[in-house]
């Protein structure tokens, strides 16, 4: 049996993350960004959102871009 891991779902100009920590979702926005802007596009932070899930999921983290703009935390995405 085989497994894979998939943490990144892209459908036309969106990109869903998905991480197993709160840091490692930093990480992963981080490498994403950069990638972003060398391909000569901007992630717009006031369109980007945190949502956690689990059991944890009231606890709240700060998530940052490259440029320390801080994300929004939700409950409901759509």
């Amino acid at each position: 049996m085989r497994h894979a891991c998939i943490n990144a779902i892209l459908y036309a100009d969106d990109i869903l993350l998905l991480a197993p920590s709160v840091g490692g979702l930093q990480q992963m926005l981080i490498v994403c960004e950069t990638e972003i802007n060398v391909l000569g596009l901007n992630l717009i932070h006031r369109k980007s959102v945190c949502m956690h899930v689990g059991p944890r999921y009231m606890a709240r983290c700060v998530i940052k871009t490259i440029n320390g703009n801080v994300l929004n935390w939700v409950t409901v995405i759509r």
